[in-house]
């Protein structure tokens, strides 16, 4: 013979519910009267602040706002609320008592029906929460940076990779923003993007001037426009590419975080 036990049903100080064995069967929101109930999270409100429950006395309530206005059988409830572990019958009766006190003076929501059960008789509304959806990320495109008029004499031979170097160097730190998506582009394709960021660098004197624009490609407007100047050191020619895509992200994070 299965042996009965009988639980330990002192109220919990706190409003949070360890889970018990019986899960609710859909995550939603109930709503009754003054009181919100929500299965996924096991916590119920009043009037937007939490009421405390033992996990049984609100597997209870599950059970009975799961389907309102229907008479749920004692031995319905406690095999909902219990699973296959034999209680006494009192347990059933003292947790819908101290389901009855959490409501106050909406107690009046379960009937007890003689013979038969009990019914949950106030108005159900059930919410189902919206999943929230990220964003769509916004797509960049940047053009290869244009070389103009070199200086004669100057540097210009031992840096004229840079406007191949730029591209991919700012295609990697802007990848790195949130919810930015970053492709490389030829000048002049068309593509189905958001931002287009075109560039060109000079050298005068030692020194490189870059230059840079985003443009919005919906209708042609320039959101930002900016320019810098960089030391040209011999051999410092994959810093220089740092700073330069260095530069770019800090610019346009901000531009694209107000978007």
């Amino acid at each position: 013979m299965a042996q009965l036990m009988v639980e330990n049903l002192a109220a919990p100080a706190q409003s949070t519910w360890a889970p018990s064995q019986q899960q609710p069967p859909i995550a939603a929101r109930y709503c009754f009267g003054e009181f919100r109930l929500c299965s996924a999270e096991r916590r119920l409100w009043r009037n937007g602040e939490p009421v405390a429950l033992t996990p049984r006395a609100l597997d209870l309530l599950l059970a009975l706002v799961q389907a309102p206005g229907q008479v749920v059988g004692r031995e319905e409830l406690m095999r909902t609320v219990w699973g296959e572990v034999s209680v006494q019958d009192s347990n059933l009766t003292v947790n819908l008592c101290l389901l009855r006190r959490a409501l106050g003076s909406d107690e009046r929501m379960i009937a007890t029906v003689p013979g038969r059960g009990y019914q949950f008789v106030s108005p159900v509304r059930l919410e189902w929460p919206q999943a929230e959806t990220a964003p769509a990320p916004m797509w960049l495109a940047v053009a290869p940076f244009q070389a103009l008029g070199l200086q004669h004499g100057g540097q210009g031979g031992r840096v004229a990779s840079l406007s191949a170097a730029l591209t991919p160097a700012a295609v990697e730190a802007l990848a790195r923003l949130p919810g930015l998506r970053v492709r490389a582009s030829s000048a002049n394709l068309s593509l189905a993007v958001d931002w287009l960021l075109e560039g060109c660098w000079q050298e005068l004197e030692g020194a490189i001037r870059i230059t840079a624009q985003l443009v919005r490609t919906l209708d042609g407007g320039i959101e930002w426009a900016g320019h810098r100047d960089f030391a040209a050191a011999p051999g410092a020619e994959f810093d220089l590419q740092d700073q330069v895509a260095a530069w770019l992200a800090h610019e346009l994070r901000g531009v694209l975080a107000a978007q």
